[in-house]
């Protein structure tokens, strides 16, 4: 509707754009007559602007970060979509720029439908098999080295997956870097369902992905998963921890001691 409808544009319009994002910055470095749907994203210390932009029939997407977390982010992103430009399910790189107070990314925009469910289907499940046996990817969020750890996604959540064709397609690489074998299996199992289905328990989630659970660990080839598990979950206290206003911390002091119990 954005790209299409004027007055979709129209309507959605904003004044004093300076007061919402960087205008003038951001176009300093993209173009003075790019025409851009902006997200000002959630508050806090990670905050960026992201925006699908257009100029003329061209498309593209950005990140912008202005705070010192944020630029890390941004960077790493960078970092990692050019060690995955020979592959097609990641967006591609067009620009990087850096200064000292701000990071820029620009990349190509990935066409699909979103991924709408918590349930991890074989073409999610093989895809990210495909991801944590990458051995050559490197990162700045390199957490250890060692033989149970990988390469990961970091965030691998729906709402960072899109499908095409029957093709799974991944965006927002920001995070990725070397985590513990199974991190992002656990984030898609657990974290997914710690946000859309809050009320349902521990158990009943493990239970319902125990068959995806034998399935990635068996062709991963980490025999104990339940180590995992444990490690996966101290990480993410140690994230949520650092947030203002968790919504997932208690999620994950359950689950390490339903882990350590198990």
């Amino acid at each position: 509707m954005f790209r299409k409808i004027g007055l979709f544009r129209l309507l959605l319009a904003k004044d004093n754009i300076e007061a919402y994002i960087p205008d003038k910055r951001i176009r300093s470095v993209i173009g003075k007559n790019v025409l851009i749907a902006f997200n000002r994203g959630t508050i806090g210390p990670e905050r960026k602007v992201t925006g699908l932009c257009m100029e003329k029939k061209r498309k593209f997407f950005i990140k912008y970060a202005d705070s010192k977390i944020a630029i890390d982010n941004v960077r790493n992103e960078h970092f990692v979509l050019k060690q995955l430009n020979d592959f097609h399910f990641v967006p591609k790189v067009i620009a990087y720029d850096e200064g000292d107070d701000f990071a820029l990314l620009q990349t190509t925009v990935l066409s699909g439908e979103k991924i709408n469910t918590s349930r991890l289907t074989k073409e999610i499940l093989n895809r990210l098999i495909e991801i944590n046996n990458l051995k050559v990817i490197t990162s700045d969020k390199t957490n250890n080295n060692n033989e149970y750890y990988c390469f990961a996604h970091g965030d691998f959540c729906p709402w960072n997956l899109m499908i095409n064709e029957g093709e799974i397609l991944i965006y927002d690489w920001e995070l990725a870097g070397n985590y513990p074998v199974g991190y992002d299996f656990f984030t898609y199992l657990f974290q997914t369902n710690f946000l859309l289905n809050p009320k349902k328990d521990i158990g009943s989630i493990l239970s319902e992905g125990r068959e995806n659970l034998e399935y990635y660990f068996d062709k991963i080839k980490v025999a104990n998963w339940k180590d995992q598990l444990i490690e996966f979950a101290e990480i993410k206290i140690d994230k949520e921890s650092k947030k203002a206003n968790s919504l997932l911390k208690k999620h994950f002091e359950n689950l390490l001691d339903y882990a350590k119990e198990a």
